[in-house]
């Protein structure tokens, strides 16, 4: 102890920015915004959108970072990433569409066991009705999802 929260200045762990109960008031003022993936994940360039990386990554990250365990992030992404190597390996994306969509079932069944928040089931379904073909799904959903689990380890290392 010996820093002062940014915020209300109270003193806390030289680890941190921010007093449990400022981080906690600002995370609930975070909410996956009602146009995320209106537009899909990429540009009219046909690039992905470097906010999907970047700005709306950070922000998923932040939702999740309270309400599920490193190990069950990495348990979807890990299925996803298996899929995606099966198709760098020559496996049509055709024939792996069905491992694809049951993320979402998968997701489901941990919501339902409140395993994981609504936020990131939010997160699953609506990036699974993004996917719609190999481009979507190797070049929008996989490098959006690898950057949430990444600043999901960042943020999930602050608690």
């Amino acid at each position: 102890m010996g820093k002062k929260c940014r915020l209300c200045g109270k003193l806390i762990n030289n680890n941190y920015d921010l007093c449990y109960d400022c981080k906690q008031s600002q995370k609930n003022k975070l909410k996956l915004p009602k146009d995320y993936l209106a537009n899909g994940y990429f540009n009219e360039k046909k690039i992905l959108n470097i906010d999907l990386i970047d700005k709306t990554a950070k922000l998923i990250a932040q939702l999740i970072s309270d309400k599920m365990t490193s190990g069950q992030l990495r348990k979807f992404y890990g299925h996803a990433k298996r899929i995606y190597n099966q198709i760098q390996n020559g496996a049509e994306f055709e024939e792996l569409e069905v491992e694809i969509k049951k993320i979402t079932a998968f997701v489901a069944e941990a919501r339902g066991k409140n395993k994981v928040g609504n936020d990131f089931y939010r997160f699953i379904c609506i990036n699974m009705s993004c996917i719609k073909d190999y481009d979507t799904f190797m070049k929008g959903f996989i490098p959006h999802f690898e950057a949430v689990v990444a600043y999901f380890t960042y943020y999930n290392s602050k608690k």
